[in-house]
This record gives structure tokens, sequence and C-alpha cells, in this order.
């Protein structure tokens, strides 16, 4: 059975090692070119980088935008108090 892992330059999925008895066999070879572009040994596992960049966004989302929080700042150290 082939171990099948996708380039991070162009996302193409190819055989990269051999895999026995359910097991890896091995790393992948770092020299080994992508089929599609040739660039050499920058793999991950299939559909892995769309998962980190969407978990990536998650959390950028997640961060609230430093300009709302400057003009609530300013809106509240600015804003004259009562002095009754």
């Amino acid at each position: 059975m082939a171990l099948m892992m996708e380039c991070d330059e162009c996302q193409h999925v190819q055989s990269v090692g051999i895999i026995e008895n359910g097991l890896p066999g091995g790393y992948p070879n770092p020299h080994q070119k992508c089929e599609k572009c040739g660039t050499a040994g920058r793999y991950s596992a299939p559909g892995a980088r769309k998962r980190l960049e969407e978990q990536m966004q998650g959390i950028v989302d997640a961060i609230p935008d430093p300009r709302v929080f400057d003009a609530q700042y300013r809106l509240e150290k600015l804003s004259p108090k009562d002095s009754s």
C-alpha cells in the first residue's frame, strides 16, 4: 500500500513511500520531488494544509479588531465625567 502525501506548494497528492503491514515503513524521502511542480521534500498529509488554514482563520476571527478596541478606549477616556 502506498503512502500518499500532499505537496505543500501545489497541493498535488502523490505516493512517497510504502506502508507495510498497516504501519508506515519510514519517512518520505526528503529529496523526492513533486511530480507536478518539482519542489523537493515539502509534504504534508493530504488535506492537512487546508485544515490548518481553516483552524488559523478561526483563531484570527476570534481576535478582536485593535481599531475597535482603541476607539472604545478613547471614547471612555475622553468622555466628560459626571462630577456630581
